[in-house]
């Protein structure tokens, strides 16, 4: 497909660190929204920094080689495959057969030299957005472009084995000389997809932080530079969505499809207003812009800073395309969790310090007490009649925990203890072992970069600042570790 050529869930905060939590080893992931609003009545903390752990838990570090991890992410690929309904996205895998016909004379022909269809040779494994060689061809596979005028597609949906077209006419530059300044047809039938391991909304923080580097600016926005973005978008005088450090790689399709056609000329400095009216099926349920479906919406774009990125990647980071070096960065972080999560599963915890058990039961029943209170009172009150401890408990455990079986409480207490306890344990204890200092100055730093208020954003957490804490060294830990195990 390289002969097919074309030349032409929100994050914030500059160096804002990944905080990586492991939802089969930590529970507070799940009720991190209910810490919030329910008050927790906290003892004394207890300070794992200062106690020595190395009796209290055998460590499993990562010893994984580069090989070992590319081999995993392949497996990983197969375990991701949709047997039916999907929406292409860039980082996926899609198989498909292709009929392409070129316009000449008024009407369209067959083209031999990019029909993959009756042989029974399907293009395989092709990967959306692996490169730049083929943008426009891989964003037509990703929105319903022909069938939308106003310059806002929707995401297209994709059924099995079922046939859809675009047109694409290329600019009179494009470096195959056979389709330059023509206009093609292409008919697609996909017959495997694989979802991409990594969305890359989930690299975004890394993306800022490499582009945050780049020293080569530009005046004016051009496709394929990385832009750094202020957006603020309002339906009438409400904001609806803020956010003052992004950044976004034109022809990437940045928030939404069409949005990179407002940033491309724009210059440094510039504010612009754009007033768009979403179609009712421009997004799907799992975008953050769903509720926008049907409403008129004012955006509010500033960019404050355009990055020559061909430059920058090519002379400084050593990757061919923007578009390799995301990729490259889909594959670091998938590697990041992976060894978060086998650290944080195969090590074992022997005993735990004298006094911290009852220090974090004690955090855990206040909270499981508080999610039975406030669940009974919402029941009572959509009911209209006297809930039990054990209903409003079930209610909490499917609504809020998201478990599929219920536990009872002294049960879940223990759990709850348990799985925080563990976490903060196993990363102390690994952050001594791998010489990792975190000292109090790097900790408020840390959380200044998430809020101003570091005492609310602790009560966030069931285990507070402790559980916070090690959630930041935790990325410590994993870039460590991350960067030897690629080294090998």
């Amino acid at each position: 497909m390289n002969d097919i050529a074309e030349n032409g869930k929100k994050f914030s905060n500059k160096n804002k660190k990944i905080v990586i939590t492991i939802v089969s080893a930590v529970l507070a992931v799940a009720i991190i929204a209910l810490a919030v609003f329910f008050a927790l009545r906290r003892p004394k903390d207890y300070d794992f920094s200062k106690t020595d752990l190395s009796d209290n838990v055998s460590l499993s570090l990562p010893n994984k080689t580069r090989s070992d991890f590319e081999e995993d992410y392949k497996k990983a690929f197969l375990e991701n495959e949709i047997k039916d309904i999907f929406y292409p996205d860039a980082g996926g895998k899609i198989d498909f057969y292709l009929t392409s016909y070129i316009y000449e004379n008024g009407e369209y022909k067959r083209y031999e030299e990019f029909c993959r269809d009756e042989s029974g040779n399907p293009v395989k494994d092709y990967m959306i957005r692996e490169s730049s060689d083929n943008l426009t061809f891989d964003t037509c596979l990703m929105y319903d472009i022909a069938s939308n005028n106003s310059g806002i597609a929707s995401l297209r949906k994709c059924v099995m084995n079922s046939s859809f077209g675009f047109e694409i006419e290329f600019p009179d530059d494009a470096e195959n000389e056979n389709v330059a300044g023509k206009k093609f047809k292409f008919v697609i039938v996909p017959i495997a997809y694989k979802a991409p391991v990594v969305l890359t909304v989930e690299v975004h923080n890394k993306l800022y932080n490499i582009f945050s580097e780049c020293e080569y600016s530009k005046e004016k926005a051009e496709y394929g530079d990385a832009v750094f973005l202020s957006v603020i978008a309002r339906e009438g005088s409400q904001v609806v969505y803020s956010n003052t450090s992004s950044v976004a790689i034109l022809g990437n399709e940045h928030l939404f499809y069409g949005f990179d056609k407002l940033i491309n000329g724009m210059s440094t400095g510039v504010t612009a207003t754009f007033n768009i009216e979403f179609k009712n099926d421009v997004f799907s349920e799992d975008q953050i812009f769903y509720d926008f479906n049907g409403k008129k919406i004012d955006f509010y774009i500033t960019v404050n800073k355009i990055c020559d990125t061909e430059k920058f990647i090519s002379e400084k980071k050593g990757f061919s395309d923007v578009y390799v070096l995301i990729e490259n960065s889909r594959f670091e972080y998938y590697v990041s969790g992976m060894i978060a999560d086998e650290l944080l599963s195969s090590s074992k915890i022997n005993s735990y310090p004298s006094g911290s058990y009852k220090w974090m039961e004690k955090l855990s029943s206040d909270f499981v007490e508080d999610i039975i209170k406030e669940s009974r009172k919402y029941m009572e009150k959509l009911m209209g009649e006297k809930v039990s401890e054990e209903s409003a408990l079930r209610y909490a455990e499917t609504n809020y925990l998201e478990y599929t079986e219920y536990i009872e409480k002294d049960e879940l207490i223990k759990k709850i203890t348990e799985d925080n306890l563990n976490y903060i344990i196993i990363i102390n204890a690994a952050a001594k072992e791998l010489s990792i200092d975190y000292s109090e100055d790097d900790y408020k730093n840390d959380a200044l970069l998430y809020t101003d208020n570091i005492k609310d954003l602790e009560d966030v957490y069931i285990g507070g600042k402790q559980y916070l804490r090690a959630s930041f060294i935790l990325n410590d830990i994993v870039e460590k570790l991350s960067s030897n195990a690629l080294s090998k």
